[in-house]
């Protein structure tokens, strides 16, 4: 596999999340929260049997940062977008 291909697929597992974030902003924060326990799971899974090789790598590790990347940016763009209503006498 040439380190090129790994670059560009790990390049887009990041560049994809932001996009996402900008393009449609931040939802619910518990999805946010759901897609970052999915990427400890993903991350800490052990491989299943015949489940190996270059390409199976790139493509957890493409899910793996895509979850991660969405879930905590969505995360803190939630902390800086929420407006609280006050109340006004």
């Amino acid at each position: 596999m040439s380190t090129m291909l790994a670059v560009l697929v790990y390049g887009a597992a990041g560049a994809v999340p932001f996009w996402l974030l900008y393009r449609y902003g931040s939802r619910r924060w518990y999805w946010h929260a759901l897609a970052l326990a999915l990427a400890v799971a993903v991350g800490l899974a052990p491989p299943l049997p015949g489940w190996q090789g270059p390409n199976i790598d790139l493509a957890i590790g493409f899910l793996f940062l895509s979850l991660a990347v969405w879930g905590i940016g969505g995360l803190v763009t939630l902390r800086f977008t929420h407006h609280r209503h006050q109340k006004t006498a």
